[in-house]
């Protein structure tokens, strides 16, 4: 399980979603009472895909497994655009 899910991880850092999802797919199949398969596949489903009803499944799964969720936050500075980032 480790090994398909740093995988899955590595191949959502090199924005192959497909494997990925695959991967992550593999990863539930072996262990689907473990959060962080459906974890990744939420990240993939919304960043990858943008498929919205498909991530808030596989986030709720990876919640109710015990884990945590991740996203992108964007948030402005005052100056309106969007594009000022923190570090």
């Amino acid at each position: 399980y480790e090994d398909l899910i740093r995988q899955a991880q590595e191949a959502t850092r090199n924005r192959n979603y497909a494997q990925s999802s695959q991967l992550s797919e593999q990863a539930v199949k072996l262990n689907g009472s473990r959060p962080e398969a459906y974890a990744n596949l939420g990240w993939v489903a919304l960043y990858g895909f943008g498929d919205l009803p498909a991530a808030a499944r596989h986030y709720q799964r990876a919640i109710q497994s015990g884990g945590t969720v991740w996203f992108r936050i964007h948030h402005d500075h005052a100056n309106g655009s969007f594009t000022t980032r923190c570090m």
